[in-house]
């Protein structure tokens, strides 16, 4: 389980997070694990972050096992989605609208 939400919360998370949330985060994991997937008929993106989250070693993924393009934009794992969610959609678009030209 990501450890940034129990640390940014503090005290407060055991009145935000139930039992439930808890369980419903184990089974995604679970619905996950060991999945690799297969190339797709349609375009693929992979957008990477440019900053690392701690700690940093390794922390990039340099492909996607199926053929992507690639767009690295600003931010780590988490502010990608969210202080920095206008530079990626700014980023998807762009691509996008690429798809239109070919």
């Amino acid at each position: 389980m990501p450890a940034r939400p129990a640390l940014e919360l503090g005290e407060q998370f055991d009145a935000v997070v139930d039992d439930t949330s808890l369980a419903a985060l184990g089974a995604y994991s679970r619905l996950a694990r060991g999945w690799t997937p297969e190339p797709m008929p349609v375009p693929t993106l992979l957008v990477r972050a440019t900053r690392p989250p701690p700690p940093a070693e390794g922390w990039q993924p340099t492909s996607w096992p199926a053929p992507c393009a690639t767009a690295d934009v600003l931010g780590d794992h988490w502010s990608v989605i969210e202080k920095e969610a206008h530079t990626t959609a700014g980023a998807i678009s762009s691509w996008l609208m690429g798809l239109g030209r070919r």
